[in-house]
């Protein structure tokens, strides 16, 4: 049996299946097939998922599926708004123009054209529509034509990691406090040396959720033999296709440097994103704390089926 405490193994379950719900969105999944995932009644599970994050499952899985339907709409500018209701889960355009509305207060379309007249148009649109410049701090030493971007296969990793839920960015965020609770967990069971790499995984976008809803998971690389207690959680991050951005700056300007990558030039690219997790690769620690300062690469998964053609 066990000896770990309740609210340890629950959170686990809840995870999991927040992970689940992410990566299987587009799929019709329900309420039972959540529980499922728990291995609880629908009834336990529903009571728990809220308690942990303060929405019931249902909500959180119609959140999911508009933020991944918001972000289509401005990343698959091919796609018609049928295709990526569809795509996202919906069963049919009209309902999806309903709750799309109800959420963002606007329509698909006004969403996928900035329509700058709305007055309650959402941060996520002016953040998206926007060209962003290349920070003031790296214009002499990049331009938008020599960005040193790879496109490279990434294995998986298995990560043990602690999930903070809030802001990415600003006074509030607690990303640095969480990777520092990692830190010392790794270094009280010996496995903190010079050759730990660090990994921030970042599933949501800082401007269509809601920054309290942002999911950030701290993690560290660990071996098969590691097993979820009462501090760390275990997930696989998925191999697969990747564009790979290193970059040393600032944290303050790390948001900045996201939206650059993924706002211009992933679109100039010719690559169509996954809509898989992205993210934050730090390599060997070698001794100083995982932050952009020390050098990070950004990675963001790539659809393979839409690459750009080659001669």
């Amino acid at each position: 049996m066990s000896t770990m405490p309740v609210a340890a193994l629950q959170r686990h379950r809840v995870n999991r299946v927040s992970n689940f719900a992410y990566e299987n969105v587009t799929r019709p999944i329900d309420l039972d097939s959540l529980a499922d995932v728990a291995c609880w009644s629908k009834f336990h599970f529903s009571r728990v998922f809220a308690d942990h994050l303060r929405e019931s499952p249902l909500r959180f899985l119609w959140r999911l599926r508009l933020e991944r339907a918001a972000r289509s709409l401005v990343h698959l500018p091919e796609d018609s708004v049928t295709d990526v209701a569809l795509n996202s889960g919906f069963s049919s355009s009209q309902t999806f123009s309903k709750t799309f509305r109800q959420r963002f207060n606007m329509s698909p379309r006004a969403f996928r054209s900035g329509a700058l007249e709305e007055p309650d148009l959402p941060r996520a649109m002016s953040e998206f529509k926007t060209a962003l410049c290349w920070p003031e701090v790296y214009t002499p030493l990049l331009t938008r034509a020599h960005v040193p971007v790879r496109i490279e296969e990434r294995p998986d990793y298995r990560v043990a990691y602690i999930r903070q839920i809030g802001p990415y960015f600003g006074a509030y965020c607690g990303i640095q406090d969480t990777f520092g609770r990692l830190e010392a967990w790794a270094r009280a069971r010996g496995i903190w040396d010079a050759e730990t790499a660090a990994v921030g995984v970042c599933p949501d976008h800082s401007a269509i959720t809601p920054p309290e809803r942002c999911r950030y998971d701290a993690g560290i690389i660990v071996s098969e033999e590691m097993r979820e207690d009462e501090v760390v959680s275990i997930q696989t991050v998925r191999a697969g296709l990747y564009a790979v951005f290193p970059i040393a700056c600032e944290d303050v300007k790390l948001d900045n440097v996201w939206e650059w990558f993924t706002s211009v030039w992933l679109p100039a690219s010719g690559y169509t994103r996954e809509f898989l997790p992205s993210y934050e690769f730090y390599p060997a620690a070698r001794g100083r704390p995982v932050t952009a300062r020390n050098g990070v690469e950004l990675c963001v998964r790539l659809r393979t089926d839409l690459a750009p053609q080659t001669d």
